[in-house]
């Protein structure tokens, strides 16, 4: 069995810093603007943090399904998003989407780490306290690229990575699949009731 090795995310990903939209541009057309709203530190991805954008932005700034994107800042510890990813669902497959200014997208620099992995691997317990040790700021909290790409971690072989990733995504599915269950039967308990 091989051992584990240490990497840094340098090592495995790139960071891009989001685009500083125009607001004239705010509610209107059919490209999506990504913002800080998408991040969840329970849930994969918020479709409200999403809103029309009709401006045009560089390519370099885009946004597809199964992209990571990372909140920037934090302002309220009752929702501890700084530094949490994002993933953007597939049903969002061919739309045109751009990231914001308070957002990070991580690139995989290469297919040995791929953006499964990669996902749950920002969402471990060691990677979130790197980010508390981080943070800059008391009001509105901050972190840097620099911050993200510090952050060093002991990583099994390609296959245990996989296997890894998949046992994660699928708990999350089933987690994902019982909420829409208790979401229905919340649904039905209140029409009875009525």
């Amino acid at each position: 069995m091989e051992q584990w090795k240490e990497y840094k995310l340098s090592d495995i990903l790139s960071i891009v810093s989001g685009f500083a939209y125009k607001g004239e541009y705010l509610g209107k057309g059919e490209s999506l603007l990504l913002g800080m709203g998408c991040v969840s530190y329970s849930e994969l991805f918020l479709e409200k943090g999403m809103r029309p954008y009709a401006g045009e932005f560089p390519e370099r700034y885009s946004v597809e399904a199964g992209d990571i994107v990372l909140a920037t800042r934090q302002q309220s510890d009752n929702l501890p998003i700084l530094g949490m990813p994002a993933i953007v669902p597939q049903k969002f497959k061919g739309k045109k989407m751009v990231f914001g200014a308070n957002l990070y997208k991580v690139v995989p620099k290469s297919p040995e780490f791929p953006i499964d992995y990669i996902y749950w691997l920002l969402k471990t317990p060691a990677y979130i306290r790197h980010i508390r040790s981080c943070q800059t700021g008391t009001t509105v909290r901050m972190i840097t690229k620099a911050n993200i790409e510090d952050y060093a971690f002991m990583c099994p072989c390609k296959e245990q990575r996989n296997q890894i990733s998949k046992l994660l995504w699928d708990i999350e599915m089933k987690i994902v699949l019982n909420r829409r269950i208790n979401d229905n039967l919340e649904q039905q308990a209140q029409a009875l009731f009525k």
